[in-house]
């Protein structure tokens, strides 16, 4: 469905975290999956002592939409599928096209969950890169304005859509300073 990143993802990472009968954990996600890491946030679980999204989506931006297109025209010249075939196995086709044709959809929209962000309360640490390619710092800007609890919103320089490796050392660094500083609730 059009809005997995608000309803379908929450609800299994829900599903997940109660297969696992973890009693604590700290929520991380990238792109689409620190998009469900927020909505989630936002249901403000117990077990969840704080949440991390590494460059997430919370509004639908021109920016956003050609950056998929851009990666739509490089699947279809073949290498793409090749490279993320490494990380979805058989169902390569189905995760790119579950994604770039639910993004490129007219009546694809985000407004669900920027709505959930007044909802979370547990602290949040939000990664982007200044230089994100699906993206313009205006997300961290509804992102900070939106969300209740402790919030901080960091861009990145010389970086892209991916802080874990085009900024590693900072983004590690900034999730330690973020974990450090949660409360131990054991």
């Amino acid at each position: 469905p059009l809005n997995y990143l608000s309803s379908d993802g929450p609800r299994e990472l829900r599903q997940l975290l109660d297969a696992l009968q973890l009693p604590q954990v700290v929520l991380l996600g990238h792109s689409d999956g620190a998009s469900i890491v927020l909505a989630y946030a936002a249901t403000n679980d117990p077990r969840v002592l704080g949440s991390i999204a590494l460059a997430p989506h919370v509004i639908v931006e021109t920016e956003s939409l050609d950056g998929i297109r851009h990666t739509t025209e490089a699947w279809h010249l073949g290498e793409l599928r090749e490279r993320l075939a490494r990380h979805h196995g058989t169902n390569v086709d189905g995760a790119f096209h579950g994604w770039s044709d639910s993004w490129l959809h007219p009546d694809f929209s985000l407004a669900d969950l920027e709505a959930q962000l007044a909802c979370i309360e547990r602290p949040l640490l939000v990664i982007q890169g200044r230089d994100d390619h699906y993206a313009t710092p205006e997300q961290l800007v509804v992102i900070q304005r939106q969300v209740a609890g402790p919030c901080r919103c960091v861009l990145l320089d010389d970086c892209r859509h991916f802080p874990q490796t085009e900024a590693p050392e900072r983004t590690l660094q900034l999730i330690g300073e973020f974990l450090e500083h949660l409360p131990a609730v054991i």
